[in-house]
């Protein structure tokens, strides 16, 4: 019975508050996933808004570039944004004194009792803040950027363009793709995109 292969499992979650940030610096989390394993993070905010973030690599580690955070109200992290992260990776942590282990042929511990695996769900919905996704509990996104638009246009030489980005947050029982930073410009040399494809994982499996 003994695993080859150590499924993707819950191996840090936590807390963070942020406050004043935009996309125009990044913020970097430090994961404690070392680079060779596989790693997934979905996010929620408790009292609204949320952020988007790429993964990178930092000290041999996973990490997250926090790229900004916006509250409910759409103000950078006015007056501040709480996120709550949940990691997930290919590795086993160290268990209690007490629980019940598996192990490959060659005395590795791939999977104990303490272990919570990595159950991911995908739905579709506007990137571009159109739609909604009611997932009947409390859900954690993984929160990507999800779209960039013209928001409007004002005519004139040259045109002023209104443009946002949007980004996947989770909040109370729904997804959506909400405006995470806005800004004006005379160029239309930006490129418009949307992702439609949002993951997301049931937090109350792992509060």
């Amino acid at each position: 019975m003994s695993p080859d292969v150590t499924p993707m499992n819950l191996v840090q979650r936590f807390q963070q508050n942020f406050v004043g940030k935009d996309d125009s610096a990044q913020i970097i989390i430090q994961l404690i996933v070392p680079v060779s394993e596989s790693c997934m993070v979905f996010t929620r905010s408790p009292a609204g808004g949320g952020v988007a973030y790429n993964m990178t690599q930092q000290n041999g580690f996973w990490a997250l570039a926090i790229n900004g955070a916006s509250g409910e109200n759409g103000n950078n992290g006015s007056p501040s944004v709480t996120v709550i992260f949940y990691v997930f990776a290919s590795m086993v942590l160290s268990p209690s004194r007490y629980s019940a282990a598996y192990y490959d042929a060659n005395g590795v511990m791939r999977w104990h009792a303490e272990m919570r695996p990595l159950e991911v769900f995908q739905a579709s919905a506007d990137g571009v803040g159109g739609g909604s996704i009611d997932t009947a509990f409390t859900p954690a996104v993984s929160s990507k950027f999800s779209g960039l638009a013209v928001i409007s246009m004002l005519p004139g030489t040259p045109p002023v363009y209104y443009w946002g980005s949007f980004a996947w947050r989770a909040y109370g029982k729904n997804l959506s793709s909400r405006p995470l930073s806005l800004w004006t410009t005379t160029s239309s040399a930006y490129t418009p995109w949307n992702n439609t494809s949002v993951y997301y994982i049931n937090a109350e499996n792992y509060d």
